[in-house]
């Protein structure tokens, strides 16, 4: 953890404010305008994610309701439907890894570029 997060962004802040007190106040507002930003990407990407999470959700509710009723009308081929569902399952839960892996690494590399200018 860095000492910002042990001690907070306030504490941060006055701690800062006080070793640059004779010319800091430039540097300051500075400071201030990355951890705002640097929040605001951390608050778009857990919604990101929460958003993805919730659209999944019911992807799969969807999934296994069609699994169900694929199943109930199997008959005597409900070995068949039933490896076949493992399949499908298999590959949703596969792409949902994918998917969710994809915006985080999007926004590693949007926090990386934001740090580097």
């Amino acid at each position: 953890a860095s000492g910002r997060e042990l001690i907070g962004d306030e504490t941060a802040l006055r701690i800062t404010e006080r070793l640059l007190s004779d010319s800091g106040s430039v540097l300051l507002e500075v400071c201030r305008a990355l951890w705002l930003t640097t929040a605001i990407k951390e608050k778009e990407a857990s919604q990101a994610l929460e958003f993805l999470d919730n659209s999944m959700m019911k992807e799969h509710k969807n999934l296994e309701a069609s699994h169900d009723a694929r199943l109930s009308v199997a008959g005597a081929a409900s070995s068949a439907v039933k490896m076949m569902n493992d399949n499908e399952r298999k590959g949703f839960e596969e792409s949902c890894s994918q998917r969710r892996q994809g915006i985080l690494s999007r926004y590693a590399w949007e926090f990386r570029n934001f740090m580097c200018a």
